[in-house]
């Protein structure tokens, strides 16, 4: 049998020319357009303080805690959650949180809501992220199943649970 000896060794470069290209576009750990529901539950302890200056009062909160998925964003079931909040008023409160997996990847929520007490529903949008989740936008939203308070050094002490966190993403 006769091979061509120069076609095959032509062959085997440009595949692997190809093999290397992709490797070098598609970051490795990528999901690529996928969009899907999550659904799961959340626990965050933290604190909360209130400083007034007649006649504004402000409202600061720090909480950090534990995400964990039912149905996950990208093959992820848990993360580890660093959100800051502040309003002027109870019924007006923003916060920024930062979801990071074991891995190194994150995702960055906007969330708005009320005053933290149980039975209060937070909604907000996915606004980005870094890692396997670049690019990510989407929904989450919760209410609030249980809040306890303590004071400690002058600050309300909180822990919060909620077991509907759910919503949508897509990751381009």
């Amino acid at each position: 049998m006769f091979v061509n000896v120069m076609g095959w060794s032509m062959f085997r470069k440009s595949f692997l020319r190809l093999l290397l290209t992709l490797f070098c576009i598609i970051p490795v750990g990528a999901v690529a357009g996928e969009s899907a529901t999550i659904s799961g539950a959340w626990l965050a302890n933290g604190y909360q303080q209130i400083f007034v200056s007649a006649p504004i009062k402000l409202y600061q909160f720090d909480l950090s805690g534990h995400v964990s998925m039912t149905q996950g964003i990208a093959g992820e079931l848990d993360f580890w959650s660093q959100c800051v909040g502040i309003g002027t008023s109870p019924e007006d409160i923003e916060a920024r949180c930062l979801w990071q997996d074991l891995d190194g990847g994150s995702i960055i929520l906007q969330l708005r809501g009320q005053s933290l007490q149980e039975g209060v529903e937070v909604a907000g949008n996915i606004v980005g992220g870094a890692g396997k989740y670049a690019g990510i936008t989407g929904t989450v939203a919760f209410t609030w199943s249980a809040l306890s308070f303590g004071r400690e050094e002058g600050r309300t002490v909180l822990t919060g649970h909620t077991t509907n966190l759910g919503g949508e993403y897509t990751i381009p």
